[in-house]
C-alpha cells in the first residue's frame, strides 16, 4: 500500500475515565497488529493514540479534550507520497517522513469503533469505542490542509458541498444516519458496507442529528 490516502473521522467520546484504548479505527495486517490505526489512549481521555506499520507514530496529549463532555471532534490521518499528517480538528500535530514504510494490510478487515487483537488475522475484537461516531471516511488521495480546515469547519459534512469529480476518490463513506438491522450502509456509491461484529444490542442510533 504505497498510494496516497486519507481517513477521516468524527466522533464523540461520553466518558472521561479511559481505562483501555479505546479504537476509532483501525486496519490490521495479517500478524494481527496495527498497520493503521487511531486510538483514545489509556488512562487518559485527553490522550490521541495514532499507530502506522505497527509502529507508534505518535501519542498526542490535546489541550481541553474531555471525553465526557460529548463533544464531537473530527481526526484526520493522510497520506502524500511519503509523508503521513495527523489533524486534530483542523490542526496538523504531526507531519513525519516515512520513506521506509510499506503498509501491507494483508486481508485484514477495516474496523470502526474496534480493533482486532493477535494472534492470526481479524481475530479478537474488542477495545470498543464508548461513545458516538458520526462519520467516517476513507479516500485515495490526500487532503491537503486547506481541505482538512473547510471539513473542520463545516461539521454538517454534506456533500453536496462537492463538485460531482470531487468524490472520485472516495472509496467510502459511512454517516450512521439511517438504521439498519445488522450493518452500516457506505453512501459513496461503492457498497462497501460496515458489518456489525460486536453486540448490535449494544448499539444506539440516533437518526434525529
Amino acid at each position: 500500500m504505497s498510494s496516497d490516502f486519507a481517513i477521516e473521522i468524527w466522533a464523540a467520546g461520553n466518558t472521561s475515565q479511559a481505562v483501555a484504548s479505546r479504537s476509532l479505527v483501525m486496519l490490521g495486517n495479517n500478524d494481527g497488529g496495527n498497520e493503521i490505526a487511531i486510538y483514545q489512549g489509556p488512562n487518559d481521555s485527553s490522550l490521541v493514540a495514532v499507530y502506522i506499520d505497527d509502529q507508534r507514530f505518535g501519542f498526542f496529549n490535546v489541550d481541553g479534550l474531555d471525553r465526557s463532555k460529548e463533544k464531537c471532534h473530527y481526526l484526520c490521518l493522510t497520506r502524500v507520497d511519503n509523508f503521513f499528517t495527523f489533524y486534530f480538528d483542523g490542526k496538523p500535530l504531526k507531519t513525519e517522513d516515512l520513506n521506509s514504510i510499506d503498509l501491507d494490510i494483508g486481508s485484514s478487515n477495516m474496523l470502526i469503533g474496534a480493533d482486532y487483537d493477535p494472534p492470526g488475522v481479524n481475530n479478537n475484537p474488542g477495545n470498543y469505542w464508548v461513545g458516538t461516531i458520526n462519520e467516517v471516511r476513507i479516500w485515495t488521495k490526500v487532503i491537503q490542509s486547506a481541505e482538512v480546515s473547510f471539513h473542520h469547519n463545516n461539521p454538517d459534512k454534506l456533500t453536496e458541498h462537492y463538485s460531482s469529480g470531487g468524490l472520485d476518490h472516495l472509496i467510502g463513506i459511512w454517516r450512521f444516519n439511517e438504521e439498519f438491522e445488522d450493518y452500516v450502509s457506505d453512501e459513496s456509491g461503492n457498497s462497501n458496507h460496515a458489518y456489525f461484529r460486536g453486540d448490535p444490542g449494544s448499539i444506539y442510533w440516533d437518526t434525529g442529528k
